[in-house]
């Protein structure tokens, strides 16, 4: 069984929020894929979802009511797994970090999909990189590697 993390820009599209064809390929593949598939959602997605909700918002970009839709369908529909995460993730956050990535969202999701020994699905290959860099990301796919 192939377990995936998501990165927020594959939630966003539920939230009728559109991040491209690269993110749509994406989950297509994730949704054709042969075998079974748990796909798992952080709240930290959610909550970074929301900001970005919220900047398009104010730019008049942004339909509320499929967004408000989409949040609840992430908590109630089914498809999506949310992931229960344990303080450790914080430690291993700070440490990334420390190593000189600054975005503490895609620190925690990739500690998450560590601890948790799930793929973290992302359109980020310069974190990847990163990580590589720094003897870690194993467990990191891009859309095209599904």
């Amino acid at each position: 069984m192939l377990e995936i993390l998501l990165d927020t820009s594959f939630i966003l599209p539920s939230l009728g929020i559109d991040t491209g064809e690269q993110t749509m390929l994406g989950l297509k593949k994730v949704n054709d894929y042969s075998g079974e598939v748990g796909i798992w959602c952080s709240r930290f997605s959610i909550l970074e979802s929301t900001w970005i909700g919220m900047k398009l918002e104010k730019q008049g970009n942004l339909n509320r009511i499929l967004f408000e839709r989409g949040i609840k369908s992430l908590y109630r529909g089914g498809r999506y797994l949310i992931i229960e995460e344990g303080p450790e993730i914080f430690t291993d956050a700070f440490k990334l970090a420390s190593l000189g990535h600054r975005d503490m969202i895609d620190n925690l999701l990739y500690s998450i999909s560590q601890r948790q020994d799930l793929k973290f699905l992302t359109l980020d290959a310069m974190f990847r990189d990163f990580l590589e860099k720094n003897g870690l990301g194993k467990n990191v796919i891009l859309p095209e590697e599904i």
